[in-house]
């Protein structure tokens, strides 16, 4: 049977945390929505084994990529991150994510 959901329906998560929802996933494909709250501290740096494709739905947040270059993300941005490139999540405002992860 199928399913009726909404991305906005999606709770947000007190500060500095996140709640990271598995959409759907195959061998090779995996989605996810992600719910940021508010944070303003240095993530971790990611170096994956997937590419991702990530969307900033409503909210913001500031990326660092290993080569020491940053970019700023609003509502509607979209970037895709091959894999293997380093990168963290410098600062998210209250940041709704859709994420697909693929080989």
């Amino acid at each position: 049977m199928v399913k009726l959901e909404n991305i906005f329906a999606t709770p947000m998560p007190e500060e500095g945390k996140e709640i990271i929802k598995e959409v759907m996933s195959s061998p090779h494909t995996r989605v996810e929505i992600i719910a940021s709250g508010e944070n303003d501290s240095l993530g971790e740096w990611y170096d994956q084994d997937e590419n991702e494709l990530v969307m900033v739905v409503t909210g913001s947040s500031k990326l660092r990529f290993g080569d020491g270059s940053v970019l700023e993300m609003r509502r509607g941005d979209y970037i895709n991150i091959p894999a293997h490139l380093k990168h963290r999540v410098e600062r998210t405002k209250e940041t709704l994510w859709l994420a697909i992860f693929y080989k």
